[in-house]
């Protein structure tokens, strides 16, 4: 017997995951299931989906997201949320959209949706400050490619000291960043590309996927990936167990 249905979409931008799902969707909670941790599950196969929960109030869109520690490209995210939205009739189109996550506003022009302006970079001895985050480069002889993988993780475990946020091997057009944890990520970082454009002159810059980012401005679309509806049944034999139809 189907106990709830919750609906939601996935998008991608630049490779990453968000699984959006309006508040009102989760406010029944059924005994022994836990519905956030539900979302969050990720039956394709993507390590890198976040829960993107909305409420549209008073002109403003509050946004919850889950996981919500070290998000990447949090503007981006939120500006591709904004356009999803307004393309599926959610919100009206504006001139500009407020956005509340974890207690900070942001303010974005709909004429400016699908581009983010590279933020300024500062440079302290071996490393490279933007926004928040530090960056350190690495400019290397060995190909960046996927043959190389092992000696690619190699050498980021053998720089790794955790005093930056993100760590750049660099050759040529080509780069592959991995985060505090190591992690090599598979998706563009707005910081790293600011340095990349800014410190070392790139006009184009390939990561280690094959994406190639235009880096005066850097531009973005997203991409329906799935309309999604989550039916729970008490027959299910785990607590975070779900049914795709």
């Amino acid at each position: 017997m189907i106990s709830k249905v919750i609906n939601s979409y996935d998008i991608h931008i630049n490779g990453q995951q968000l699984r959006i799902i309006e508040k009102n969707e989760l406010e029944t909670v059924l005994q022994d299931y836990e519905n956030k941790a539900l979302m969050r599950n990720e039956p394709r196969g993507s390590k890198y989906v976040r829960l993107l929960i909305f409420q549209w109030s008073d002109d403003v869109l509050d946004v919850e997201l889950h996981p919500n520690e070290s998000v990447d490209n949090i503007r981006i995210l939120l500006k591709g949320c904004i356009s999803s939205l307004v393309d599926r009739g959610r919100i009206n189109s504006k001139e500009s959209y407020l956005v509340r996550n974890n207690g900070q506003m942001y303010e974005f022009q709909h004429g400016c949706l699908t581009t983010e302006k590279l933020p300024e970079v500062e440079k302290k001895q071996n490393m490279y400050l933007v926004n928040d985050k530090k960056i350190k480069v690495y400019e290397v002889d060995m190909e960046l490619e996927i043959k190389n993988i092992t000696a690619i993780k190699a050498y980021i475990h053998s720089k790794q000291d955790g005093n930056s946020d993100y760590l750049v091997l660099k050759q040529g057009e080509k780069q592959v960043v991995a985060n505090k944890k190591g992690d090599i990520l598979a998706y563009p970082i707005i910081e790293v590309v600011a340095v990349c454009a800014k410190e070392f002159s790139q006009e184009i810059i390939t990561s280690f996927t094959g994406l190639k980012i235009h880096a005066e401005d850097m531009q973005f679309n997203y991409y329906l990936i799935s309309n999604s509806q989550f039916y729970i049944e008490h027959s299910d034999i785990y607590a975070k167990g779900f049914i795709i139809k």
